[in-house]
């Protein structure tokens, strides 16, 4: 079975600052076990590329923030970590509304991270309908 895990939002803001905007010290969650194991292929971390698109939303008001180094950082993981970055597609958004999550109080950003956590494990849940 394939190791996965699928960053959520608070995660995904600690990964960027150290990974795609490159700044060691702004991560105020410790992702070392994870990114070690993703660097030495042993686990594949799920990206939201929604999540990155709202980081550089965020960012596009400092002054400093360089949006496209960011985006060539981000475009250029794959080259030394086991990642796999996710659209919002149709096929996910079928997915979604397919299959019965178990947590029906989320928000939809938590919602979203946790369809993707069921897709990415290739987790069996049941169906709503046909």
């Amino acid at each position: 079975m394939m190791n996965y895990y699928c960053l959520d939002a608070d995660e995904f803001t600690a990964f960027a600052e150290v990974e795609v905007v490159r700044n060691k010290m702004g991560a105020t969650v410790d992702l070392q076990p994870i990114l070690d194991q993703s660097k030495s292929w042993e686990l594949q971390i799920g990206l939201l590329n929604y999540l990155f698109a709202r980081l550089l939303l965020g960012q596009r008001q400092l002054a400093s923030s360089d949006g496209l180094s960011q985006i060539h950082n981000y475009l250029g993981l794959g080259d030394y970590m086991w990642i796999a970055r996710h659209e919002c597609d149709e096929e996910f958004v079928d997915y979604m509304f397919k299959c019965e999550i178990s947590l029906l109080d989320l928000s939809l950003e938590d919602k979203i991270i946790e369809t993707q956590q069921l897709m990415g494990g290739h987790i069996s849940v049941r169906p709503l309908r046909p």
